[in-house]
């Protein structure tokens, strides 16, 4: 009977999809600023984490080295979005445009310094990946210590 449950639950939820809402639209400007101070939230955290480190190194290797890493690209990604934000706001309905699937977004001509800035500050993916791939080496590297540890305990 579980066995049963467990695979008719996965496949109704499959074949029977609802919206996930997971996409929050900013209303009016009060959104657009609580999204901005967000990511100045998130980017002095990450400033104080790694003066912190820096003073005060809990340790050395691979781990920490990747740690630093993630966070040295976590806060390039979120200067390049907020940088986006920015843009994005100060420039007018026509100059950028959405078109087709998946929220495309096309700037229009002519190019100006702006846009090109706008335009650039949009593969925030380019920063954005790299920053999980390190945190997740990093985690990796400190469960594999954690995990050294334990066995020579149990020996």
């Amino acid at each position: 009977m579980i066995r049963l449950f467990s695979i008719l639950v996965p496949l109704v939820l499959l074949l029977c999809p609802a919206p996930a809402l997971a996409v929050q639209v900013h209303g009016g400007m009060e959104g657009f600023l609580v999204h901005v101070f967000g990511h100045l939230l998130f980017s002095s955290s990450i400033v104080f984490i790694l003066f912190f480190l820096g003073r005060h190194p809990f340790g050395r290797g691979r781990k920490w080295t990747y740690f630093r890493l993630s966070m040295l690209f976590f806060l390039a990604w979120n200067l390049d979005t907020l940088t986006n934000h920015v843009l994005l706001q100060a420039m007018i309905d026509e100059d950028v445009m959405l078109k087709g699937f998946f929220l495309r977004h096309y700037v229009s001509a002519p190019l100006t310094p702006a846009k090109m800035a706008y335009y650039l500050t949009s593969f925030d993916h380019v920063l954005c990946v790299p920053a999980m791939l390190f945190l997740a080496l990093s985690l990796r590297s400190f469960c594999q210590e954690t995990e050294a540890q334990e066995g020579r305990r149990r020996q």
